[in-house]
């Protein structure tokens, strides 16, 4: 069991719910339903959400499916799939990690990545 969370939703365990709360949350199993959380969501590997998520911070190392919005940042683990909206104000992919959908963020790119934004637009 994950050590260190508010509340645990174990391995052998699917919930179909929504799920709201103020603390944190580790998800070893599967969830089909919105999440609501002022605190972090973390899918751990084997673990999955299928529905809209919202957190202070997200990290995913199982699945995730549906719009993720999140003040802070998403990390997904180089086990982890996304699929879907995303609305972060940070993102970060591990080498391995599977990311399918949108990134709508708020940041600015380091100045060797600005500088070849412009050719990679022209080449679409």
């Amino acid at each position: 069991m994950a050590q260190g969370y508010e509340t645990t939703i174990g391995p052998r365990t699917r919930l179909r719910a929504r799920v709201h709360g103020d603390g944190d949350l580790a998800l070893e199993g599967q969830l089909e339903g919105n999440v609501s959380l002022g605190g972090k969501l973390t899918v751990h590997e084997g673990g999955s959400v299928k529905g809209d998520t919202q957190a202070n911070e997200v990290h995913v190392a199982g699945e995730l499916e549906g719009p993720v919005k999140s003040d802070g940042a998403l990390h997904v683990a180089a086990t982890g799939k996304v699929n879907g909206v995303v609305r972060v104000a940070a993102l970060s992919l591990e080498d391995g990690a599977r990311f399918h959908g949108e990134v709508h963020a708020s940041f600015e790119l380091p100045a060797e990545l600005a500088e070849k934004a412009p050719q990679a637009n022209a080449r679409r």
